[in-house]
């Protein structure tokens, strides 16, 4: 990979070996040097390279197994709730249809 320079500033970077840069125009290039992982952050041009630093990539941790068995009672807890609404709506239900069956079996 190398930069090309101008007139001391970076105008381009090419995914190329200074072999493949014609001889009279090999004083424009200078290989580049990446320092850092992350997305880049800074660009230094020296004599002899350019150099891009990148910010670190962050560390995604792990959860701790307390909040794993949080997260998994907070499910269960949900789930109960859920199977609870489910009971009453069922119950709901037929008591609505008894009192509707007993409304029409009033009717005169």
């Amino acid at each position: 990979m190398l930069a090309l320079i101008r007139d001391g500033v970076f105008v381009e970077r090419r995914d190329i070996a200074l072999d493949d840069v014609p001889e009279h125009k090999r004083f424009l290039w200078r290989p580049i040097e990446f320092q850092g992982e992350g997305s880049e952050v800074e660009t230094t041009i020296h004599e002899d390279r350019v150099v891009i630093r990148r910010e670190p990539v962050p560390e995604v941790a792990a959860a701790p197994d307390d909040t794993l068995a949080m997260i998994a009672a907070l499910v269960a807890k949900v789930d109960a709730q859920d199977a609870e609404i489910a009971k009453l709506r069922s119950s709901t239900s037929k008591i609505s249809d008894a009192l509707v069956s007993l409304a029409e079996e009033a009717k005169p």
